[in-house]
């Protein structure tokens, strides 16, 4: 059976690759080799972060290449080593938002160019969560940007080098400690579950890399065996129902 193709570059190379697959699959069926972490293809890292455009079309977009699915014509770009460094900051100061202002003051800068959303693979409306944090409007900012995953793809077409990543994530920090600070005592038996869950978090970080690894992969399986099921599950009443 002849499986449909596509195609496309990647670094300006021409692939044909299977059609219906993400971007990491297709490439990787065709050779090209990727460094995976333990959490791959969950699409919550932002480590396969792409550039790309369509049929020589003039505007650069940016995927996941664990999520975005080939389409013929594409041209894919690896991309650069970002230097973006988070830069020291107290999320515990008295003023939080101020010092992150303070911490980041080219937040101030931002000409409205509109290149970090359509940069963007998550379709975040990066412009307007600089804008809420610039008008200490936090927790409009953070509900903005919670899919944000710190790619980079948008410090890296900022013209005037502001890095979005950094500051969703220390703002973050900052909301997440106000959250906690302003909670309600625990009940005892969330105290139990928490106590439990911590105890967990502690085995596993003293894992060897090949346990985790082992772990993860048996996860893996029972994921897949458990859409394999439903499948089937599916299928058969389809089945039945065609009956």
């Amino acid at each position: 059976m002849t499986r449909n193709l596509v195609k496309i570059r990647y670094n300006g190379i021409k692939y044909q690759v299977r059609a219906g697959a993400t971007v990491l699959n297709a490439l990787e069926e065709v050779g090209v080799s990727f460094i995976h972490g333990t959490s791959c293809r969950q699409g919550i890292c932002g480590s396969c972060a792409l550039i790309y455009r369509i049929n020589e079309e003039s505007e650069l977009l940016g995927l996941l290449g664990c999520q975005h699915f080939v389409v013929d014509g594409m041209e894919i770009m690896s991309t650069p080593h970002i230097p973006s460094k988070e830069r020291n900051f107290d999320p515990h100061d008295q003023n939080p938002i101020e010092l992150l202002l303070q911490t980041y003051p080219e937040i101030n800068n931002c000409n409205d160019c509109n290149a970090c959303n359509t940069i963007c693979p998550l379709e975040i409306d990066v412009n307007n969560v600089i804008k809420g944090f610039a008008k200490w409007e936090l927790n409009e900012a953070i509900d903005m940007s919670s899919k944000c995953v710190a790619c980079g793809l948008c410090s890296l077409r900022c013209p005037v080098n502001i890095m979005p990543e950094n500051i969703i994530m220390q703002a973050r920090g900052v909301f997440n400690i106000a959250i906690a600070q302003s909670m309600v005592p625990i009940p005892n038996k969330a105290k139990k579950e928490l106590a439990r869950e911590t105890m967990e978090l502690d085995r596993i970080c003293l894992m060897s890399k090949e346990s985790l690894t082992l772990q993860a992969n048996s996860l893996r399986r029972e994921i897949l065996e458990g859409f394999i099921g439903y499948e089937k599950m599916d299928s058969e009443k389809d089945f039945q129902e065609s009956d």
